[in-house]
């Protein structure tokens, strides 16, 4: 069997679908960006599937890497923060989260 990480882009999202629908899976919880933008994609599939988004560190992208996940915050139904700290700067990196 194929490991997971080896797979390609879009059978990762047919995979977590059909865990989604096996399942009956309501919420999804991601952190770091590349489970951001799965999580995301996810959530235009699957509407009804609640999106959370968990900060674990302060950082911080830019360039073209920022304005998608400013595009994929836009999806997002709830965000954790881990601190106040990671919060503050989040917020003034993605001023939409605010």
């Amino acid at each position: 069997k194929l490991d997971e990480l080896s797979l390609p882009f879009y059978q990762k999202i047919k995979n977590i679908l059909a865990i989604i629908d096996e399942h009956e899976i309501e919420i999804i919880q991601t952190q770091f960006s590349y489970g951001e933008v799965l999580g995301a994609i996810i959530k235009l599939l699957r509407p009804s599937t609640k999106l959370i988004v968990a900060f674990v560190g302060p950082f911080s992208d830019s360039g073209i890497k920022k304005r998608v996940l400013k595009l994929v915050y836009s999806k997002v139904d709830h965000f954790v923060y881990v601190s106040n700290y990671v919060k503050k700067e989040k917020q003034r990196a993605y001023r939409s989260l605010s």
